[in-house]
């Protein structure tokens, strides 16, 4: 009897990251691609910060001793999210829902909001 090699019918190169990129919906669910994430560097939890005025958002990966940052879920064939509501609802007024384009700061990443 012989081993008889099976090869896949999809033998391309393999997945490829997403560009950089982030959406807030209008239910409060913020996403972003994989790349994005790897830039805070995959944490479990995450700090949200929001500048209502000039519609940017700022995550800031949580340290063992910082606590009561949001869970950062998803992961594999997901896209990573946090769930943000309180943003919309403190803010209705500042038009927050939409596409915004991540900015690396130096422990943070930073989320300008696309026109």
């Amino acid at each position: 009897m012989a081993w008889h090699k099976l090869v896949p019918a999809n033998t391309g190169g393999g997945r490829t990251r997403a560009l950089l990129s982030a959406r807030l919906d209008a239910h409060g669910q913020f996403s972003m691609s994989h790349a994005v994430a790897d830039m805070l560097g995959t944490p479990d939890r995450v700090i949200v910060e929001v500048e209502p005025e000039l519609q940017q958002i700022r995550l800031t990966p949580t340290t063992p001793d910082n606590r009561g940052g949001f869970a950062l879920s998803g992961g594999g064939n997901a896209s990573y999210r946090v769930r943000m509501k309180e943003a919309l609802t403190r803010w209705p007024d500042a038009d927050l829902v939409g596409s915004y384009q991540p900015r690396k700061q130096a422990n943070a990443v930073i989320f300008v909001r696309c026109e």
